[in-house]
């Protein structure tokens, strides 16, 4: 269900640019507050860390810009969602990215990013599960993993040690739709609604990784668990 694409040179570098110029004006901080994984995992003694830096993007001709990287992958009507330049300074646990709406219907619709840190020690990892939870432990501890059969050894190729804190090697239960490589000129897309994560580029000494967000929401996603 992920789709690539490819964009090109001065493109990725244009956009690192006007990444770099805005980085002063970033002003949404999302913290990992899991003390106790902080300090497992990276060693970090501090009660929450930050994880994610990040500034909604806002500027017509930036949007614009980004949008005709939309639409170069099938499926997507909506281009005018949710866009966000981040720079991640730890990787993010196993998650999806719908909402869930006050009359608990669950928004999905597609996840699109666009690496501007180029390093192949970097990965995100994309299943084909999908979820209607935002957080994963609220649907990982609705399954019988006990009886779950072992499909891959993802968690001996990748260091997914923060997929999920409580018990890493269950991504060796689940059905991989595809890894995603921080390649120069790469962008790809996938349902909101799968799961899906960063590999633990901080076990590479690797200080934090740039990219663009976008989150379209014109679907609506029934809760399903298997």
């Amino acid at each position: 269900m992920t789709q690539f694409k490819k964009i090109t040179d001065d493109v990725h570098n244009e956009l690192i640019e006007i990444f770099d110029n805005n980085l002063s004006k970033f002003d949404d901080h999302v913290w990992n507050t899991r003390a106790p994984m902080l300090k497992e995992l990276y060693n970090i003694n501090d009660e929450k860390h930050i994880q994610t830096l990040r500034m909604e993007i806002k500027d017509p001709s930036v949007r614009a810009k980004i949008r005709s990287i939309v639409n170069l992958f099938d499926g997507i009507d909506n281009v005018d969602g949710f866009m966000n330049f981040c720079r991640g300074y730890l990787p993010i646990a196993m998650h999806t990215d719908v909402s869930v709406n006050p009359d608990n219907t669950v928004s999905d619709g597609y996840t699109i990013m666009i690496p501007l840190t180029v390093d192949k020690r970097i990965q995100t990892i994309v299943w084909q599960e999908r979820m209607g939870y935002p957080v994963f432990d609220e649907w990982a501890n609705t399954i019988d993993w006990n009886n779950r059969v072992k499909l891959n050894n993802l968690s001996e190729k990748y260091n997914l040690s923060n997929g999920h804190w409580p018990k890493p090697d269950i991504v060796d239960y689940m059905a991989l739709d595809d890894v995603c490589q921080w390649s120069k000129g790469n962008a790809w897309c996938f349902k909101r609604s799968q799961i899906h994560c960063s590999t633990n580029f901080k076990a590479s000494s690797i200080e934090y990784k740039d990219y663009i967000l976008i989150q379209t929401g014109n679907d609506l996603y029934t809760p399903e668990h298997k």
